[in-house]
């Protein structure tokens, strides 16, 4: 208790912020003596608590001998992190109190989001570094390969790496940002991790990072929790990626290119999707997985579903 009190002592800037007339939620904005910028609401009606980080980080910065470390590393922030000294798992210590985590990586920014009972937010919050262990390291590769192995005929992915690969050739847009067995071959896994962890001490700092918190305690009680488990984060200055300077359009004017779908290639004589759509029955198909029930699909309980239209 002492160390909390202690913790609570650190200052930290507020800020008005404009928020929605007749709401019952309270907000404050506040920004930490590590630069870290927080939103606080505080919602009386919410059923579980939130958070939710953004990064200054994200493809552009990949090394363009490692194309897709920026997404590794966005899978070893919640798949190699441990809470309680590691004692959890992260993200099965969310999944065991009824919540969910999500992750994003852009080309400037990555996102990370949990959802979990009021009852485990303030266990949730005490999550260590990545341990960026190399056995858990290499899972991952593994994992973001099979990613792209599973996407990599959908025609929103086709198109855009076509977008990518027909920019010019010193252009940030120019890469290949979702990693791959291909796009890591030229370094053992021991080198990427080593290269992966730099990266994230350097980039994941409080001045490049913002951080939403969302419950139904007080908004003075989650600002309190703020200060306790984030005023040890690095400050440092940030790091801004820094696009070279290049005055000729993206892209060649007039130029087009065609791309053959391949999707409809995919729903051959003889599976489902042909035999519905053979009868008129419907003109598209989607099978989604998931791990909890929604009344909008088919089967939704049993982990994934059917969507017909």
């Amino acid at each position: 208790m002492g160390q909390f009190k202690m913790k609570l002592k650190l200052k930290c800037e507020t800020y008005d912020i404009n928020h929605p007339d007749g709401s019952d939620k309270v907000y404050k904005s506040i920004v930490l003596h590590n630069k870290l910028t927080v939103l606080l609401i505080s919602d009386p009606s919410a059923a579980s608590n939130s958070a939710a980080m953004s990064v200054k980080f994200g493809s552009f910065d990949d090394p363009s001998d490692m194309q897709g470390l920026a997404h590794l590393i966005e899978h070893m922030v919640f798949s190699g992190s441990t809470i309680d000294g590691g004692e959890n798992d992260f993200k099965d210590f969310v999944g065991m109190h009824g919540g969910d985590v999500f992750a994003n990586t852009e080309p400037e920014y990555m996102g990370f989001s949990f959802t979990i009972v009021k009852d485990h937010f303030k266990a949730a919050l005490e999550i260590d570094e990545p341990l960026m262990d190399i056995e858990r390291f290499k899972k991952e590769m593994k994992t973001l390969n099979s990613e792209f192995e599973s996407n990599k005929y959908k025609d929103t992915s086709r198109m855009e790496q076509l977008f990518s690969h027909t920019s010019p050739e010193n252009h940030p847009f120019n890469r290949f940002t979702w990693g791959n067995n291909q796009s890591f071959s030229g370094h053992e896994p021991q080198a990427l991790r080593d290269c992966a962890l730099k990266l994230f001490r350097s980039h994941f700092v409080g001045a490049s990072m913002k951080l939403v918190i969302i419950g139904s305690e007080a908004v003075d009680e989650l600002e309190d929790l703020v200060i306790v488990y984030f005023s040890n984060l690095k400050r440092w200055r940030k790091t801004n990626f820094v696009f070279p300077e290049y005055n000729d359009r993206l892209w060649k004017h007039g130029v087009s290119y065609t791309l053959e779908s391949l999707e409809d290639a995919q729903k051959s004589e003889g599976s489902l999707c042909f035999f519905f759509k053979s009868k008129h029955w419907i003109t598209s198909f989607t099978a989604p997985v998931g791990h909890r029930y929604d009344p909008c699909w088919i089967g939704g309980n049993l982990g994934g579903g059917y969507s017909f239209a």
